[in-house]
């Protein structure tokens, strides 16, 4: 689908669930001298009528609003300048990163999030397991032999002593077979994408 900024403004303007609907089945969708204002729309429009994230790429001042109406703005830096870049979540320099910036930083960043995400609430869950345990075993005794106000002392070093010596280590091992990832294996095998795509 091939359409110019006039006619996308009568679309936009009485037909835009149409418009929103036959774009969304076609393979390709070509919006060609659009001013600012109708680029940031077709973006809010495709978020509001189909709920998916979206990303957008520009490289001028005229993409600006677009890039800052998406889920995820892509800037390139060129002749127009660095309004783009400035603007966007992301920089690049050439348009041919876009590949790499998607498919080995932005698989890396979802698996690291997730996993960072995971080793929070395990951990926590894992102190408060033990929290419970020992107030359960250990505070009754110590009420018995030493009286009230030791048990918040014994207590508060428990945290400390699990949390301090080996958190930044598991997050370091825990990033390390990120380190040899093929970055052409998403390109060669799809299904790698599977997970981040069902937001599993």
């Amino acid at each position: 689908l091939v359409i110019s900024g006039d006619s996308l403004e009568v679309c936009l303007k009485y037909y835009e669930h149409e418009f929103v609907e036959l774009a969304c089945q076609c393979p390709a969708v070509v919006c060609c001298r659009c001013s600012p204002t109708q680029k940031a729309r077709i973006v809010t429009l495709l978020q509001q009528h189909t709920g998916r994230r979206t990303c957008a790429i520009g490289d001028g001042g005229n993409d600006v609003s677009m890039i800052q109406a998406a889920d995820c703005g892509i800037g390139i830096e060129g002749k127009e300048g660095k309004q783009a870049s400035l603007a966007a979540d992301f920089s690049i320099t050439q348009f041919r990163h876009i590949g790499r910036l998607l498919m080995v930083h932005g698989r890396n960043s979802y698996k690291r999030s997730a996993a960072l995400g995971q080793f929070v609430m395990h951990r926590g869950l894992i102190i408060s397991t033990m929290q419970v345990c020992h107030h359960i075993h250990h505070v009754p005794s110590v009420l018995l032999s030493a009286g009230p106000g030791r048990e918040a002392r014994d207590g508060d070093a428990l945290p400390g002593a699990v949390q301090g010596p080996h958190q930044g280590k598991i997050l370091v091992l825990q990033n390390l077979p990120h380190l040899g990832f093929n970055q052409y294996l998403p390109r060669r095998h799809p299904h790698v994408w599977g997970p981040g795509a069902l937001r599993v």
